[in-house]
């Protein structure tokens, strides 16, 4: 089973190199926590690079296959796609997992079939919006 994903995402980072051993971390929990990250699809058939913090973020927040895309407003990127229904809390996860490294104001809005989660980053922590 799967749900539609529409993703937005505003990121300046602070710290790249963090934010990328954030997301390595949180990979190496994949078999623990029973998530599926694709890897091996990933690096042999898109060329995945796991050292590379966007090819992370597109991994994690940009639908599998799909590219993150710019919108019409500045700074934003967009993706849509269809994944499993324990997708959004990987991706809840990942953004609070590198917000410490993300500068205050940066955004993510995860619009899932039965709501929006709209998390942005204040004083290094993610504040999940009602």
């Amino acid at each position: 089973m799967s749900q539609v994903y529409s993703i937005s995402l505003k990121f300046e980072f602070l710290s790249i190199e963090c934010a990328k051993d954030a997301l390595q971390r949180r990979i190496a929990k994949g078999r623990e926590e029973r998530v599926n990250y694709s890897l091996d699809h990933y690096k042999g058939d898109v060329g995945l690079d796991l050292d590379n913090v966007h090819d992370l973020v597109r991994l994690f927040f940009g639908g599998w296959d799909a590219n993150l895309r710019e919108g019409l407003e500045p700074g934003w990127l967009h993706a849509g796609f269809n994944a499993s229904y324990g997708w959004e809390d990987v991706m809840m996860t990942a953004f609070e997992d590198i917000a410490p490294f993300l500068d205050d104001g940066s955004e993510i809005v995860i619009d899932v079939d039965e709501g929006v989660d709209h998390g942005v980053v204040k004083d290094g922590s993610a504040v999940w919006l009602k």
